[in-house]
């Protein structure tokens, strides 16, 4: 369909620098606009404005210049005006899907999530808010939609099961921060998931880790001399799987016995740990012997402690969580994970600590 066609009135006004020309006119809205569009190649003659006489200097405008001009602009103008129509329009019949999936690419391009959190949060929006919400328009989505969807989470009737506490209340983070988005780039009113508490999480009263005799029993069991001390690092400095294999010479400070640390691994990508700046962390005088003795005279600074198959890249996590597994399972050891997003195979997040120096063996031999 054709629209309307918009026209305008040229002007010329006097300033100090001379005559110059604007576009008056109303957009398709009925909006009064004015634009200036330039300096007026022109001069008064009585009542009226001609074209001047002699060479035009560059930059200005003649009369017919200054309608072509005026054309452009009004044009432009329109454009806009359609390009805003049709986003509103967007917005207006947006649903929950298309809000999803828009706050998720805004968090991994503009927001840099770590690539683990990209995976996760794409998984959960596949997984259980999509299904629930996706078609629904999201300006429609209800406060009391929202609850029942809520309450269902913990029916054991459920396609998959009851949910635990703990993973019920991720998703109902994850709803709430997609739809406090939406509220500012779709113009949503209300955000309804908002004013629906979460469940409380019981926690074990005591977590659940390797003692020192468990983790040498491991490590004896390792299937190398380098998976040994891996496992001894990851257990005695309290780091998660990720941070261990990502270990550079120069993050250990042997002269006052600390590891920083301050680079991760996630999801198979070189990343920053949760924290950004990271964190410093006590390095035991044995386990500090040991490093020092498998460093080598010919390591830099900038190597990797535990370097991979291919020189200066790190170590498959996957592939050493295997082998974790194996060792584990050869020191018929229970069953605690190596490094999974939430814990450490000596001891959950939450809890995690370095081992005292008191608590190691006196000999931390390779």
């Amino acid at each position: 369909m054709q629209t309307q066609r918009i026209d305008g009135v040229l002007i010329v006004r006097e300033r100090h620098g001379g005559p110059v020309y604007y576009a008056k006119w109303r957009d398709s809205t009925r909006t009064q606009v004015m634009r200036k569009l330039g300096v007026a190649w022109v001069e008064r003659h009585g009542t009226v404005w001609r074209k001047r006489r002699g060479m035009m200097p560059a930059g200005y405008l003649t009369p017919h210049g200054g309608s072509e001009r005026m054309r452009e602009v009004i044009d432009a103008h329109e454009r806009v005006l359609a390009t805003e129509a049709s986003e509103a329009d967007h917005r207006e019949q947006a649903t929950f899907a298309d809000v999803a999936w828009a706050w998720h690419e805004h968090g991994r391009t503009v927001s840099g999530w770590k690539p683990s959190t990209v995976r996760d949060r794409r998984s959960t929006i596949r997984a259980h808010l999509l299904p629930a919400f996706g078609r629904r328009p999201v300006r429609e989505l209800s406060r009391d939609e929202v609850r029942r969807w809520w309450r269902g989470l913990h029916d054991e009737r459920r396609k998959g099961g009851r949910l635990s506490d703990r993973n019920a209340n991720k998703l109902l983070a994850e709803l709430r921060a997609i739809l406090n988005w939406a509220a500012d780039e779709y113009r949503l009113a209300h955000n309804a998931a908002d004013g629906i508490r979460k469940h409380r999480e019981l926690t074990r009263e005591r977590p659940d880790f390797y003692s020192v005799e468990e983790v040498e029993a491991l490590v004896r069991a390792a299937g190398s001399e380098q998976d040994a001390l891996i496992f001894r690092v990851a257990a005695y400095a309290g780091l998660r799987r990720g941070e261990t294999i990502s270990l550079r010479w120069h993050h250990l400070d042997f002269a006052r016995s600390l590891v920083h640390v301050v680079d991760n691994v996630s999801a198979g990508q070189d990343a920053r740990v949760k924290d950004e700046e990271g964190r410093t962390v006590p390095l035991a005088p044995q386990l500090a012997e040991a490093l020092a003795r498998w460093r080598g005279v010919d390591a830099r600074n900038d190597d990797l402690l535990f370097a991979g198959s291919i020189p200066g890249r790190k170590l498959d996590g996957d592939a050493l969580g295997s082998r974790f597994r194996k060792a584990r399972d050869r020191a018929r050891l229970r069953p605690l994970r190596f490094h999974d997003y939430a814990d450490v195979f000596v001891m959950p997040t939450s809890v995690r600590r370095p081992c005292p120096a008191a608590d190691l063996p006196l000999v931390l031999s390779a």
